[in-house]
């Protein structure tokens, strides 16, 4: 049986989440005073109780049998299993998005936490960094610290999961503007050197002009992030 823990991490509108959650039996509220993605998560996996804790977002749509395949991933081993995320290619700022965090878990070996599996012991025993308030980055150095407890990464093509998120150009900016500062934070990240950039921006313009330029627009906002935020 699938165990469903919901975090709302201060929501606006409480009793919406509420009505949700009472529409499915079984499901656990968890409340949250906007302290961010990684509390939220830690605070997820603290509430549930089955061996393997699997970790969504809520503008992911998991297709039938997702939870199954990363579960059966994970078996007894110390493995952190990544479904395959998939996107609406036509939407040319969900394709930059979507480009710039497959760049950066190529060079990072991390996975973004939207659609992973792993053991809840390993996750307890290893809690994302609740100083990371904002999101983009809590998930890289987690990552980090993962590989070094030896969970290593399994890709699970079956698990697959589509990540659909509600982005106009103003929350497209401010997002890599909080990446930029989350990059500031994290003191282990290297940054990336001329080819690793020239690479992201070849990947942006190889979908299409339209989303090469908004990779480009990207990482204006995230150099003005870096440099407007002091490491914690």
């Amino acid at each position: 049986m699938l165990e469903v823990v919901v975090v709302d991490d201060g929501s606006a509108d409480v009793r919406a989440v509420e009505r949700v959650v009472e529409t499915h039996e079984g499901v656990q509220l968890v409340r949250l005073d906007g302290r961010g993605p990684a509390a939220a998560r830690n605070a997820g996996i603290r509430t549930a109780r089955a061996d393997v804790v699997l970790l969504t977002d809520d503008d992911c749509v998991p297709a039938p049998g997702w939870a199954a395949a990363l579960a059966a991933a994970v078996g007894e081993r110390r493995v952190v299993a990544v479904g395959r995320t998939e996107f609406d290619p036509a939407q040319p700022l969900v394709a930059a998005s979507e480009t710039i965090v497959a760049h950066a878990e190529r060079r990072g070996g991390f996975a973004a936490t939207r659609n992973l599996a792993l053991p809840r012991e390993l996750a307890l025993a290893v809690p994302l960094d609740e100083r990371f308030v904002e999101a983009g980055g809590e998930d890289r150095e987690w990552g980090r610290r993962l590989a070094r407890e030896g969970g290593s990464l399994a890709r699970v093509d079956a698990a697959r999961l589509r990540h659909a998120p509600d982005l106009d150009l103003r929350g497209y900016w401010r997002q890599h503007v909080r990446y930029g500062r989350a990059a500031r934070a994290d003191d282990g990240l290297t940054a990336p050197g001329p080819r690793a950039a020239l690479d992201l921006v070849t990947a942006g313009f190889s979908r299409g002009a339209r989303v090469g330029v908004l990779v480009l627009v990207a990482q204006a906002a995230t150099l003005l992030g870096y440099v407007s935020r002091r490491p914690l």
